[in-house]
This record gives C-alpha cells, structure tokens and sequence, in this order.
C-alpha cells in the first residue's frame, strides 16, 4: 500500500509563534506563583540560619607531641550561641554531645604523625546546623 498524501505544510511562523506563545503563558503562571499573596509564605523570615547557632570562638592547637603514646589528649576551646546542642568530631567521629555555651574540653587524637580534622557542629532548636573546622598534626618521637 502505497503512503498517502503528505500533510499540508504549515509556516514555520506558526510552529515558532505557538511555542513562544506557550512559554509566555508558562513564564506568566510562574511570576503569579511566586508572587503569591499568601502573608506566611511572602513573610517567612529566612533569617533562622543567620541567627541560628554561631560559633564565636574555636581553638585547637596547631600540634600536639606524642612522644611514644598511641594517643594524646587535645584541649579544645569553644564559645558558641543560639545552639541547643553541640559537639566536637575528630576525623568526622562524632564525640559526646554537649550543651554548656563556651568552655574548655579534651578530646584525643590518634598519634600517627598526620594531620587530624577537629570540627565544632552546632545545632540550633530548628536543627539548623552550623561548623567550625580546624587542623592538627600529631608530632611522633624522633627516638
């Protein structure tokens, strides 16, 4: 069976003007959602992470000497605010969850001779979070 007569040729004006037709139309749509009047949407205060947990201070020694030990004990200290909770992780263990804003604490990193990854993650009461990382070397004995 033989094929039939081809469909009549439209312009291509026309193809083009009903596609830029239809993406006005869907670019308008668009505009009117997000220019919605619904007062909790439109007022939804994005601010929550900014005024969520800081972390003010976060020191950690730029090195700790070994000696011979397998581990070694590393003061940490902190001052942090708008966190309910929070914790310090070494090479992304998670440590002791805590609540007291500022301090000082110990934390113990393996000896090995490399460096280590002290991070502070604190969350606020929306479970916002927010971190703080810094770097430590273990020092080894030479003899």
């Amino acid at each position: 069976m033989a094929p039939g007569p081809a469909p009549p040729a439209r312009p291509i004006g026309a193809d083009a003007m009903r596609l830029h037709g239809c993406a006005a139309a869907i670019t308008l749509a668009l505009l009117a959602a997000g220019c919605s009047s619904n007062a909790s949407s439109a007022t939804a205060p994005s601010t929550t992470a900014r005024r969520g947990a800081q972390v003010r201070t976060f020191t950690v020694p730029a090195a700790v000497e070994c000696g011979h030990a397998t581990s070694a004990a590393v003061t940490v200290d902190y001052a942090i605010s708008g966190a309910r909770r929070w914790q310090v992780m070494v090479d992304g263990l998670p440590g002791t969850t805590h609540t007291t804003p500022s301090g000082r604490i110990s934390v113990h990193v393996h000896c090995d001779g490399v460096q280590h990854t002290i991070a502070l993650v604190a969350t606020d009461a929306h479970g916002l979070r927010t971190s703080a990382v810094r770097y430590l070397t273990t020092r080894l004995s030479s003899g």
